[in-house]
C-alpha cells in the first residue's frame, strides 16, 4: 500500500493567486479613493480658512479708508476713495495706519496745520511661475513723516495668498441711490469677490491655465472657495452723514500718493 501525496495542483495555485489579486486591487482601489478623498478634505479645509484670511484683512483695509482732507475741503465724494488700475491689476486707496504708535500718526498740535500721516494700501494681481493663478500681493506705503518708512522706503510687500483666480473690490451704492448732479456725493459700501482655487494634480492646474474656461469643474481634482462680502468704510460714512463734522486745520488727512 503506497502513501498518498496531498498538495495543490498548478490549476489551484493559479486561482488562488486570481482571487488574491482581484481582492488586493478593490482594496488598493478602496484604499486610494480614501485617501484622495482626505486630501481633497484638507485642501478644501486650508483653502478655505486662507480666503477668510485674505478676506478679512481686505475687510478690515476698506472699513479704515479715508481721502485726502485739509481745511479747504468741503465736498466729498466716495468716487476718491479707492483707484483701480487694469494692467497691472491693482486696487489702491488710503487707510488710517493700523502700525505705530497713537503719536507718530495723529497730530498733537495745539496750533497751526495739522494732519493725520495715513498709509496708502495696493492690492497688486501678479502671476505665479508655478501654477496659471495668481498672487495676491498687499503693499503698505507709509506717510513720509511716518518712522516705519525709514524701513520700508519701497513699502511693505507681503503675499497674502499664491492661488488666487479672481479678486474684485467695487464700490455701488443702495438701491434707489445713485450720484446725480445736484449731489456731490453719497454714502458708500464695497463689494468684494475672491476666488480661492487649488489642485491635487499640479498638470491639471497647469491645463487649466491654458484653458478658457472660466472655473475649473466641481467633479475635478481642484477645491474652489468662493468668498463675497459687503464692507461699510466707516471713516469716509461718518464723516459724509455727520454735517456737524467741523472740518479744521487740525483735521487734515494726507498720505503718500
Amino acid at each position: 500500500m503506497t502513501k498518498r501525496e496531498t498538495g495543490f495542483t498548478i490549476v489551484e495555485l493559479m486561482i488562488a493567486l486570481l482571487c488574491f489579486g482581484i481582492l488586493s486591487t478593490a482594496l488598493w482601489q478602496t484604499m486610494r479613493l480614501g485617501s484622495r478623498s482626505s486630501l481633497r478634505g484638507v485642501l478644501q479645509v486650508e483653502t478655505t480658512l486662507e480666503a477668510r484670511r485674505v478676506m478679512r484683512q481686505i475687510q478690515d483695509d476698506l472699513k479704515s479708508a479715508c481721502i485726502p482732507q485739509d481745511s479747504k475741503t468741503l465736498v466729498i465724494s466716495f468716487d476718491q476713495v479707492l483707484t483701480e488700475t487694469k494692467d497691472p491689476k491693482q486696487y489702491s486707496f488710503l487707510i488710517f495706519p493700523h502700525d505705530g504708535e497713537l503719536e507718530q500718526i495723529v497730530p498733537m498740535m495745539t496750533e497751526g496745520r495739522a494732519f493725520t500721516k495715513a498709509s496708502r494700501v495696493t492690492y497688486s494681481l501678479k502671476p505665479n511661475e508655478n501654477n496659471p493663478f495668481f498672487s495676491l500681493e498687499r503693499t503698505v506705503h507709509y506717510h513720509p513723516e511716518n518712522p516705519l518708512r525709514a524701513s520700508y522706503p519701497e513699502g511693505q510687500r507681503k503675499i497674502v495668498s499664491k492661488r488666487v483666480n479672481q479678486l474684485s473690490i467695487r464700490p455701488f451704492y443702495l438701491p434707489g441711490e445713485s450720484p446725480s448732479p445736484d449731489k456731490e456725493g453719497l454714502p458708500g459700501w464695497f463689494q468684494v469677490t475672491l476666488q480661492l482655487v487649488d489642485s491635487l494634480n499640479s498638470q491639471e492646474a497647469k491645463d487649466f491655465g491654458k484653458s478658457t474656461n472660466t472655473a475649473p469643474a466641481q467633479t475635478s481634482n481642484f477645491v474652489i472657495a468662493d468668498f463675497f462680502e459687503v464692507v461699510y468704510p466707516e471713516f469716509y460714512n461718518r464723516m459724509f452723514s455727520d454735517v456737524t463734522f467741523n472740518r479744521n486745520w487740525q483735521s487734515g488727512i494726507n498720505g503718500p500718493p
